[in-house]
């Protein structure tokens, strides 16, 4: 109970952004259990078990303090409360930046759900973690996460050719980054 207490949530104009709890783990595991969603993302495997789901939050709990903390957010429709994602940020202290990560059910696509949540989770890195840099990259073969990233204002920086194995295929990987300057300007 007192893990909650800390963890901060976030609101956009249609999500409420929080950790998702055990009772999450099923819609988690049924909108990852997804081809269509799951071939997007380097560290999620088809298929996705409900037992995946469960390590994967309960973990989350942990990784939320520390050193090199992750903050991450599961999305819920505000008119439902119904789970449609996750949205995260990996933090170096050390380095003072963060990484973000995110997914989104098939069912929820261009509907402008992810656009929304990433932006407020720029907003919060900047705002109120006080991070120098955020950055993301996806996968070359989805450009729509891309879109996603370049109209919260992150800028393409790069591309790391073949720098990622998925099965046994190598990817691509396009970088994206904004420093706190760019996003106070």
């Amino acid at each position: 109970m007192g893990f909650y207490m800390n963890y901060p949530t976030l609101e956009t104009k249609r999500l409420i952004l929080k950790m998702p709890s055990l009772d999450d783990a099923q819609a988690m595991q049924e909108l990852l259990n997804d081809k269509r969603v799951s071939s997007k993302l380097a560290s999620v495997s088809y298929p996705y078990h409900l037992d995946d789901a469960k390590n994967f939050i309960q973990k989350a709990r942990d990784r939320f303090f520390g050193e090199d903390a992750k903050h991450e957010f599961g999305l819920f429709l505000k008119s439902s409360g119904q789970f449609i994602g996750m949205c995260g940020l990996a933090i170096s202290t050390k380095n003072n930046h963060g990484t973000l990560g995110y997914w989104l059910g098939y069912e929820y696509w261009s509907k402008g759900y992810m656009t929304e949540a990433v932006k407020e989770i720029v907003r919060y890195a900047f705002e109120e973690i006080n991070l120098h840099r955020v950055a993301s990259h996806h996968f070359a073969s989805n450009p729509n996460s891309g879109k996603v990233l370049e109209k919260v204002g992150l800028k393409r920086e790069g591309i790391r050719k073949e720098h990622f194995k998925k099965v046994d295929t190598y990817l691509d990987i396009c970088d994206y980054g904004m420093l706190r300057d760019e996003f106070l300007a």
